[in-house]
């Protein structure tokens, strides 16, 4: 099913990951946030980009990626953890800690992404 996903949405959306992971973040913390947690800071944050990016900013001065791809990130981790809590997504439980398959990793080191 990963083939349905436009290639630019998974290869920027993992530059938001190692952007984070490289100047800011250990690695997966962002599995540390509560529910609550998740839905106070990642809400906003996600509407601050968009805001950006509707009064015409198309790159984060801090990180220099796209706003755009920055609120899916925020959206993105704001559903990991509200499907955590709720239950919703139809998927195994260690669907939601696995890590990526090998191929992708191998695609991705392969076009230095």
């Amino acid at each position: 099913m990963l083939h349905l996903i436009p290639t630019i949405l998974t290869h920027t959306l993992a530059r938001v990951y190692e952007w984070g992971i490289n100047n800011k973040y250990r690695r997966d913390s962002w599995k540390e946030f509560t529910p609550e947690q998740a839905r106070e800071d990642l809400t906003p944050a996600a509407m601050r980009h968009i805001d950006c990016f509707r009064d015409g900013e198309w790159l984060d001065p801090q990180t220099k990626l796209p706003h755009l791809i920055l609120a899916i990130w925020n959206l993105t981790t704001l559903l990991w953890h509200c499907s955590r809590e709720k239950k919703e997504i139809h998927a195994p439980e260690s669907y939601f800690d696995a890590p990526p398959p090998q191929d992708i990793i191998n695609k991705l080191k392969a076009q230095h992404i």
